[in-house]
């Protein structure tokens, strides 16, 4: 659905962006899920102890935040018929290319310090 959006002769550099976007995705998830285990008791030790509070808790908050980009499922068009129509309207967002971008870009930032601060410990 996503190729129907690109203009023609656009899809290798709308192949590039959404790649470079699952990057940084899978950079950012790597360095939240460090804060998240953070936040309560789940290393070795705990787990040795038969101290899982923490651990239930963590499950709990992850099962929570796994299907949460389902509640945006309806920015999506509905049919290939509509991303069609969306494609050929010529419209264009500034504010979604803007958030697009500052997504992007705070995500580099963020991962960028995460990677310092853990070297510089």
């Amino acid at each position: 659905m996503y190729i129907q959006l690109c203009p023609a002769g656009s899809e290798g550099a709308s192949y590039a962006l959404l790649t470079t976007y699952g990057n940084v995705a899978g950079a950012v998830s790597s360095a939240l899920a460090g804060v998240l285990a953070g936040i309560w008791d789940v290393t070795n030790s705990a787990m040795a102890a038969h101290q899982y509070s923490g651990l239930l808790n963590l499950t709990i908050l992850t099962s929570i935040l796994g299907p949460m980009p389902l509640l945006i499922l309806w920015l999506l068009p509905k049919s290939s018929e509509e991303a069609r129509k969306l494609r050929d309207s010529k419209k264009k967002s500034k504010l979604g290319g803007f958030m697009f971008l500052l997504v992007l870009l705070l995500s580099l930032m963020y991962t960028t310090w995460d990677c310092l601060s853990a070297m510089f410990e």
